[in-house]
């Protein structure tokens, strides 16, 4: 069996590259939601189109746009930050997965553009939480690998 870890050392710029590509899609999908606000336009509309999502969690997350704008705001700044400083990278790599398959399923009504672009992200995403340590090449996760860090913590790492 092929190990994972000296496979990934040999590949260390493609996975860095690849992290650091996530994060900044992430950061941009910040900067857009905040640049233009119409999030709860986007989340009505979600919510009275079609969705993968259960329809009374669509109407709970639309009555209360306002929690649900934050924790997505806070969600994607801290993916990003994560994957592109490659600090807690792996954590930060399985946030960003579960917000590309919980956004494209609430997208799932709008368009193409909101399938395509969060699931092929939670896709990439989801190859580096599992087959990579995405932040011990070129990140500073790196540096704290050999520290004295909380278990739940090294598991992010």
């Amino acid at each position: 069996m092929i190990n994972l870890l000296q496979a990934g050392a040999q590949n260390a710029k493609i996975v860095a590259f690849l992290r650091i590509a996530i994060g900044l899609i992430w950061f941009s999908t910040f900067v857009r939601r905040i640049a233009v606000p119409n999030f709860q336009e986007r989340i009505e509309s979600m919510a009275s189109g079609s969705s993968l999502l259960p329809e009374a969690l669509m109407t709970l997350a639309a009555e209360n746009w306002e929690i649900i704008y934050f924790g997505v705001l806070f969600i994607e700044i801290l993916t990003s930050i994560s994957l592109i400083f490659g600090i807690f990278a792996k954590g930060g790599a399985l946030l960003a997965t579960f917000d590309g398959i919980l956004t494209g399923m609430a997208g799932f009504g709008l368009g193409p553009v909101d399938l395509i672009i969060p699931w092929s992200v939670a896709a990439i995403s989801l190859f580096l939480v599992v087959f990579t340590h995405p932040g011990l090449f070129y990140g500073i996760d790196q540096r704290l690998k050999g520290k004295n860090l909380p278990v739940i913590l090294k598991t992010l790492i």
